[in-house]
Order: structure tokens, then C-alpha cells, then sequence
């Protein structure tokens, strides 16, 4: 009762504050300062290059203080694997935990997790600590504060702002030794921070500062309702609003498959506030984009050495607006130009003319940057990206911004009134569709990473959720199959479920096709895992798919329930359209995708089979290539596709 006053009465006291402070907008035009060299500067030194600097701003925050909260997600699930063993560069220590050990409140709302013992040192956990601590090597500690607050079971201010960032360090290497443990509490995280930086907490108030929020998440709100439905994330999302009215941007990073199968509150959170969403496939990877945002709303940084029309080497733009960059120069005069982009669009510049001549002094300056950019250059490299490969990745996430994005839809199956999500292409349809048929998790999401690639192909992509999973009511399939009972019922039972929930993807067939921009003569299905039977069970009834595709389907239950195997060479032999089956090596079990398609290959049906090399290293993972392996297998199902769509 106490947490839930306490959560009232500190998003009412910021509700108060907006009542005086409505609608603060930091907009304005945007600002480019130049602050070293000065104009007209002579320089005699040994470098043929020059470290030019200053700061960028827009007219109406002015070139004040920054004030920027580090707010970091310590929910259980955060402990998972990050994908790379950060261990072989992290300064972080190794400490073990037991997954069992992380607090069982919120995984009643997500997928299934890694179990075990596990590193914390190679978490997603620790890239988040590494990312921050990154940040503030990059900062401006003189007009700069930086606070930190993480968000688990509780939700606690490790340290309110401040200029030192020595103690912000400190605060980092105390949130990882105490470690990540249960639910994702957003919604209070967001009102405490709001509160601190309106100066109603324990953070010194600068009522001219520019404030903003770098949100590092792995998950979605599971906190403080934990029902499992949408309460938390509309909560977070209302949370989110209000800080935006009271002007401060949320910049959220989405880490990994949780995060970025159920982006809802991640994306409502960054537009309700006036922030930025970055999606993050890989955890890591947060190293390399987490200072690519802007907290003064400056998104690009262009130095350019006019005389000779060369850029600079090498040029940042930090968070908080300071940026340096090392520019070539010849022996005379050199206009040196820096151009400023503000996330509207709008252009700032300023330039200066500096004299340059060859000397015998080298500028140690200049050295001590080019060191630290390499050396960053050198991390980035180190989990697996190289600078270019970010450099077209940020590209790329500001193009995604335009792109577009998952609807929520409803549809009737018989008495049900079920969920899904559907994604359309930009331009004039109709427009090929496709239905993707999705698996046993209980959240399945918008399956963003396929439906993104077929997206931007020109199709229509549908994502029903099937009753019981993901936003649609009803038992959760898996729950119902462990109440079963004997090994026999369970078998039957299974077949039951997978029949029924197949009139579910009758019923979502039928929305699609009554789309206005749906063209029904080219309408394909696909399925993973649980979603490849369903993919099966619609080869026999042939209700309006012209090809399919099964990925993985049946690998994880062929062994282990002869009632499957013979309900889905039945299907396979009644096959009347094209099928593509697709399996990594290191799957559970290769055995249905050598003897379904061997079936349909019977029957005279067009098929095609492929067995892609080993995805991850265990058979989960392998398991898990129908979802995450999209660049892979996605050209070669692409083709499959439009052959037999024509």
C-alpha cells in the first residue's frame, strides 16, 4: 500500500508542476559555436591536422547545463547472455548467479529464459554499465550533470546529479555488484526521474537546463500492476507524456529479443516524451549507439575544411552537445566550417579562418583525442560492429524512423475476439500479403525482425495472436498441455490444440483477405516452431494461400508423439500448394523437414528444402534461427515466394 502511494503522490506532484510549467518545448533554431581555435588563429605545429571544438544548442535552451539521468534496467531478465562473452575486455568482474535466484515476480509475463548459472560479466546486464560508463567518458563534466536511477523489482536513486563524474562511476560499479533482480518497474522509474530533474527529489534544481533521459531497457513494463495485460505499459506510456510536457526527453534503447518482440512501451515511452526509440538486436551494441543520441536535439555533425573541400578525420558530437573533431589543414589559410542538423531538419553552421603553418611542436591535445577515438573506434570493434557498420546502422535507424510501423487489430474467431498486428508498406496497394503463423511463446509480439524484411519488400504482414498468446484471451496453449495429464493425453491433447487454434488462423486468413489493400489472388503463409504446424495443418484444407513456408515446424515435439507424426504426413500428402521448409542444422531435429517435404515431393506438389549451417551454438539457439536468422534465409524465401505468386 505504501509503494502504491508513494507512486501516486510522486506523479501527482509532477502532474502540479505541469499545471505552472505546461508544455515546456525546448525547441527553437538550432546553434553551432565554434569555441577553439578562435577566428583568425595562427597555428605552427608538427600535425598536419587540428582539433576544432565547441558546442551545439538551439536558441531557446541556450548554451546552458545539461542535466542527464542514466536510468538502467535491473530487472531479472537482464542477467541473460548479451550474445558475446563481454568478459574478454570488460573491466567488470566476474560474478556468478543463479537464474533461480533472480526473483520469480514478472517471468509469469515473458518468454522462456536462459536457466542456470550464469556471468554477469557477459550480460545484457553488463553492457548496460559498460554503455554508461562509456557515455560519461565523452561528457562535459563542467556544464554537465549526470544522475543514475535503476528499475527492477524496486526502483531506486543510486545517485541524484552531479558534476562529478568520479562518483557517477562509483554509483555504476555499486549498481553491478548488487545485480539484477525481479520485475521491470518503468512507471516509477520515469516519475522519479521526472521529479529529480523538476528539482523535487534530491537533486539540486537548474531551472535552465536542458534535461533528459537515456533509458536502457531489456524488457517491458511488468510493474507495479503485474497482471501480464497492457495496464503497466499504459501506465509507462502516460508516465512517459508527462515528462515530455514538463520538458524532458526519454532517448530508450531497446536490448535484445524481449525488448524488441513487445515494443510498445519502448517506442510509446520515446514518442509520447519527444525522445528517440534505437532498437538494439544485439545487447552490445549499446556501446557503440548509446552516444549517438542528442540531448539538445542536434541528430548530425558535419566539420569540413572548406579550403581543401576535406572533412575531418574524425568528429564527435556527444550527448550533451560539445563536439570535437580533428581536421586536415594546409600550410596558409584554411575556412573551417561546422554544420549542425536539429532532429526537425533545420540547419545551423558557423565557421572560422585559421593560418596554418608546419612547426616542430605537436599538439598534445590533438593526440590525446585521436587516442580516445581510436580507442573507442577499438571497443566498438572488439563485441562485433565495426565503426562503418555503425556509422550505416544509425543511417539506417533514421530512415526506420519513416518506416512503417505494426497496427493492432482485432478479429472475431467464432465467439472470441482475438488480437494480431499487421504491418503495410508504404505506396498504393493492394500489395502480396503474407500471415505469419507464430509459436509456443506466450508473447509473441509483432514479429518485427521477419516482418520488417518482407515489409520492405512490398508485402503486407499479418501477425495474428492465436487465443491464449500474446494479446488475445483465452489458456495459454503450453498451460493447457501440462494440465493433460498421462504422456498419452498429452499427445492428444496437443493435436486438439493445434486444431483449434487452426480456426484461428482461418479466422485471421478471412480479415486479411477483406483488406482493402490486400491483393487475395497473392497471399502466402508462414509458421515457426508451433507455428510450422499450423503452417502444415492449412497445406490440406488449401483456404486461399497460394505458397507457404515452414520453418522449424514440429522440430521441438516429431520424437516425442507419434499422433503428431501421423497428423502431419496426412497434411503433407493432401499438399496442393508450393512449400519452402527451412531448418538450421543444429535444430532440434532435422527428421520433419526431410520427411514432410518428401511427402509433398509425393503428392506433385512444387517443394523446396534447406538445411542452412549450424545458428548459435546449441540446439535453442538453433531452434531460434526461424525468427532471428531473417537475413539469412530470407533472400532465398523471398525468391520461393514471388516464384509462386506471380
Amino acid at each position: 500500500m505504501k509503494r502504491w502511494y508513494a507512486r501516486f503522490y510522486q506523479l501527482g506532484l509532477v502532474f502540479l508542476l505541469l499545471i505552472s510549467f505546461p508544455n515546456i518545448n525546448w525547441g527553437g533554431e538550432p546553434r553551432v559555436q565554434i569555441r577553439s581555435p578562435k577566428d583568425g588563429s595562427h597555428i605552427a605545429q608538427e600535425q598536419n591536422y587540428i582539433l576544432v571544438g565547441g558546442k551545439v544548442f538551439n536558441e531557446i535552451s541556450g548554451a546552458g547545463y545539461v542535466d542527464i539521468f542514466l536510468v538502467l534496467d535491473v530487472s531479472g531478465s537482464s542477467a541473460q547472455y548479451a550474445g558475446v562473452k563481454l568478459s574478454e575486455f570488460s573491466e567488470l568482474a566476474d560474478i556468478y548467479v543463479d537464474s533461480r535466484g533472480l526473483g520469480r515476480r514478472g517471468r509469469e509475463c515473458s518468454g522462456a529464459r536462459r536457466s542456470g548459472r550464469l556471468n554477469l560479466r557477459n550480460s545484457i546486464f553488463a553492457a548496460e554499465i559498460m554503455a554508461s560508463r562509456r557515455l560519461l567518458s565523452q561528457l562535459n563534466p563542467k556544464s554537465t550533470r549526470v544522475g543514475v536511477i535503476t528499475f527492477g523489482e524496486e526502483v531506486r536513486l543510486v545517485h541524484p546529479l552531479t558534476h562529478d563524474f568520479d562518483v557517477v562511476r562509483s554509483a555504476l560499479d555499486l549498481v553491478y555488484q548488487r545485480g539484477p533482480y525481479g520485475g521491470t518497474n518503468m512507471v516509477d522509474a520515469l516519475g522519479l526521474a521526472t521529479a529529480e530533474l523538476l528539482g523535487k527529489g534530491k537533486s539540486e534544481e537548474y531551472l535552465d537546463s536542458i534535461k533528459a533521459l537515456l533509458f536502457l531497457t531489456d524488457g517491458f513494463p511488468t510493474r507495479p500492476i503485474a497482471d501480464c495485460t497492457s495496464a503497466d505499459t499504459d501506465l509507462a506510456i502516460k508516465a512517459a507524456r508527462l515528462a515530455g510536457k514538463a520538458g524532458i526527453d526519454v532517448h530508450v534503447f531497446a536490448l535484445g529479443e524481449e525488448a524488441l518482440a513487445n515494443p510498445r512501451a519502448a517506442l510509446g515511452i520515446a514518442k509520447e516524451s519527444g525522445g528517440t526509440y534505437t532498437p538494439v538486436t544485439k545487447p552490445p551494441d549499446v556501446l557503440a549507439l548509446v552516444d549517438k543520441v542528442s540531448a539538445v536535439g542536434m541528430d548530425f555533425l558535419q566539420v569540413t575544411n572548406e579550403t581543401i573541400g576535406k572533412k575531418a578525420l574524425y568528429s564527435r558530437l556527444a550527448v550533451d552537445g560539445f563536439f570535437a573533431a580533428a581536421v586536415p589543414v594546409v600550410k596558409g589559410s584554411n575556412r573551417i566550417q561546422v554544420l549542425g542538423r536539429a532532429r526537425d531538419g533545420s540547419i545551423g553552421r558557423d565557421t572560422i579562418t585559421v593560418h596554418y603553418k608546419p612547426g616542430e611542436m605537436r599538439s598534445l591535445d590533438l593526440e590525446v583525442f585521436l587516442e580516445r577515438e581510436r580507442s573507442l573506434k577499438l571497443e566498438v570493434e572488439r563485441v562485433g560492429k565495426r565503426h562503418d557498420e555503425i556509422q550505416n546502422y544509425i543511417q539506417n535507424q533514421n530512415t526506420n524512423e519513416q518506416s512503417p510501423r505494426p497496427e493492432l487489430v482485432g478479429f472475431k474467431s467464432g465467439i472470441l475476439d482475438l488480437k494480431g498486428f499487421i504491418w503495410k508498406p508504404s505506396g498504393e496497394g493492394p500489395f502480396p500479403a503474407l500471415l505469419w503463423n507464430h509459436g509456443s511463446e506466450k508473447l509473441p509480439g509483432s514479429a518485427d525482425r521477419v516482418a520488417s524484411y518482407f515489409v520492405g519488400k512490398g508485402y503486407v504482414f499479418f501477425v495474428p495472436h492465436r487465443r491464449g498468446q500474446g494479446r488475445s484471451p483465452g489458456p495459454y496453449i503450453m498451460d493447457e498441455l501440462n494440465q493433460a495429464g498421462s504422456r498419452d493425453e498429452r499427445r492428444r491433447a496437443a493435436i486438439d490444440l493445434h486444431e483449434r487454434h487452426f480456426e484461428d488462423q482461418l479466422a485471421a486468413l478471412q480479415y486479411l483477405q477483406a483488406l482493402p489493400d490486400v491483393d487475395t489472388n497473392r497471399v502466402g503463409v508462414m509458421g515457426c516452431s508451433f507455428g510450422g504446424i499450423q503452417t502444415m495443418l492449412a497445406l490440406e484444407r488449401n483456404p486461399g494461400y497460394r505458397v507457404a513456408v515452414n520453418l522449424s515446424g514440429a522440430a521441438d515435439s516429431w520424437r516425442g508423439s507419434s499422433d503428431l507424426r501421423s497428423r502431419l504426413v496426412a497434411a503433407a500428402r493432401k499438399a496442393t500448394i508450393p512449400v519452402f521448409f527451412v531448418q538450421a542444422e543444429n535444430d532440434h531435429d532435422l527428421t520433419p523437414n526431410r520427411v514432410l517435404s518428401d511427402e509433398v515431393r509425393r503428392a506433385g506438389t512444387a517443394v523446396e528444402a534447406k538445411v542452412y549451417p549450424p545458428f548459435g551454438t546449441n540446439p535453442r539457439e538453433g531452434h531460434s534461427f526461424c525468427v532471428r536468422g531473417t537475413e539469412i534465409w530470407g533472400p532465398d524465401v523471398l525468391r520461393f515466394i514471388e516464384t509462386h505468386l506471380k
